[in-house]
């Protein structure tokens, strides 16, 4: 049984923040924020949408060396694996706000790795793919350019030179990385999710008893519907995982920053577990619609513009003083 965690701090987070404003309570009602959705997701390119397509958009950009071949779709449907998580962090912002846009800026960074195999094999799997450091690190330029702040990074390494370099790049330039939290139980969590400025998330639909044999507790951050978007892979190995998972968690992170641009990883953390339910072993959980709807209601009370627009400050007190004029007959015809 789930059982929610935090609401009561989430209610009062917004209570606080409506009586701080000094608007009246009508005016906090009024939305003057239009900043849509950014995502810039690192992986092989999104050159297909799974599911809503509606206001949204999708830049690719390779970041790769000359005479680097792009990475295949690691699959039989040729779905690649980019889109898939794109289609996740489209399909979880839809629940959390439908009219707002989506922008999505997939930077190619993964390339194929010189070998016999070079298209997917069913008894083995897709041929091997690597990642470019020096690409991934690149293109976090481009997406500070477009404004972007939240990284979606759905791969794993070791503690290495050019991990760290990209880590240091992202945080230098304020970038808030969901990282995925490995699918490998034995192998506890690796980086980037490791690295303490990064937001690790797992699969709440994969064995969390199994997988948190290691040190998966002390650094995941939350859980996520980690199953494929309908029409995604389709194949034994593949259908749930964290990559899945960590998109639909960050558009929970690019939905605070499209209300503050600024807003700090803290802020943005704890918002998410104030709406978020308690899952296995602890770990907040951000499946359900409820929370979504949570979330979404939190984020408008506790970041909104303190100020009505113009229009809306004269239509408030216009309809004040029609409630006043309507109460004086009342009272009057009342006597």
């Amino acid at each position: 049984m789930l059982n929610r965690v935090g609401q009561s701090k989430a209610v009062m987070a917004a209570a606080l923040a409506a009586s701080s404003l000094g608007a009246p309570a009508a005016a906090q009602q009024v939305s003057v924020n239009s900043q849509p959705f950014r995502v810039g997701i690192i992986d092989t390119p999104v050159d297909q949408i799974i599911g809503p397509k509606d206001q949204v958009t999708v830049q690719v950009k390779s970041f790769l060396d000359a005479g680097q071949k792009p990475g295949r779709p690691p699959n039989p449907l040729h779905i690649s694996h980019g889109a898939i998580v794109a289609s996740a962090f489209i399909q979880q912002a839809k629940k959390i706000d439908p009219e707002r846009a989506i922008e999505i800026f997939s930077a190619q960074a993964f390339f194929q790795i010189p070998s016999k195999k070079t298209d997917w094999d069913d008894d083995n799997g897709p041929a091997p793919v690597g990642l470019n450091f020096d690409a991934a690190t690149r293109s976090l330029d481009w997406f500070k350019q477009n404004g972007v702040r939240v990284v979606v990074t759905a791969f794993v390494g070791s503690d290495s030179p050019g991990m760290r370099s990209f880590l240091s790049h992202a945080n230098a330039l304020g970038m808030l990385v969901f990282a995925g939290a490995n699918n490998d139980p034995m192998k506890g969590v690796l980086f980037p999710a490791r690295d303490p400025e990064s937001i690790a998330v797992t699969g709440n639909n994969l064995n969390l008893d199994f997988r948190f044999n290691r040190d998966m507790d002390k650094w995941v951050a939350f859980q996520a519907d980690g199953s494929v978007p309908a029409n995604g892979y389709h194949h034994d190995e593949v259908e749930n995982g964290s990559s899945f998972a960590v998109g639909r968690a960050a558009a929970f992170g690019a939905y605070i920053i499209a209300h503050k641009p600024q807003a700090s990883r803290s802020e943005i953390v704890e918002a998410m577990k104030a709406s978020a339910e308690q899952g296995e072993h602890g770990v907040p959980d951000l499946s359900s619609w409820k929370v979504a709807d949570r979330f979404r209601e939190s984020v408008r009370v506790a970041f909104a513009d303190p100020k009505p627009t113009p229009r809306a400050a004269a239509d408030l007190q216009v309809g004040a003083n029609r409630s006043a004029a309507v109460a004086a007959l009342q009272t009057a015809a009342s006597r």
